[in-house]
């Protein structure tokens, strides 16, 4: 069986060579790093989305929560949800309309500014996060419990390094 009968096989770093005679300048390592990185990336998203699915979230819905559960109140304006979920505002009233009609939260007029709302979680939504965090909780420490304290701080300095490295994908 070759590495294209498999279908989610690694390309061996042999085919990254290849790749790299057509295409001065590319490391081949670096290459078949990326592809695995991306795969195990991938993975994980599928795993965590699986997982949150079964209590019935998004992953934004999940960043929702977890935001306003450690807020001042358990409540957030809209744009501050936004920023911290890393989101546009009209993606988080969307999630947010789903978590009302769902119980978890509602919204407020803000007392400090009638014009604005307040997005507060709600007794539902906090005994729904008291239930299914420490499950969630376990499950991400068993992922983690694979690596050494000191291979996480070598993790933790190059996803950094890769998180700033992504501007040379965003630019034009």
């Amino acid at each position: 069986m070759t590495e294209h009968d498999a279908p989610h096989a690694t390309p061996r770093l042999e085919t990254f060579e290849e790749i790299a005679t057509r295409y001065p300048g590319l490391d081949p390592e670096a290459l078949h790093v990326w592809v695995v990185m991306r795969k195990a990336q991938t993975r994980l998203d599928l795993a965590v989305d699986a997982h949150l699915a079964r209590h019935g979230l998004s992953f934004g819905r999940y960043l929702v929560l977890v935001h306003l559960i450690r807020a001042e109140g358990h409540s957030l304006n809209p744009a501050a949800i936004a920023d911290l979920c890393g989101s546009t505002r009209a993606t988080i009233t969307g999630v947010v309309d789903t978590l009302e009609k769902a119980g978890f939260v509602e919204r407020e007029e803000d007392p400090a500014d009638r014009r604005s709302l307040q997005v507060r979680l709600t007794l539902t939504g906090r005994r729904f996060l008291e239930k299914m965090l420490p499950d969630h909780f376990d499950r991400l420490m068993k992922v983690m419990s694979e690596f050494t304290p000191a291979e996480l701080k070598t993790l933790e300095k190059l996803s950094q390094k890769l998180a700033a490295g992504a501007a040379a994908l965003e630019r034009p």
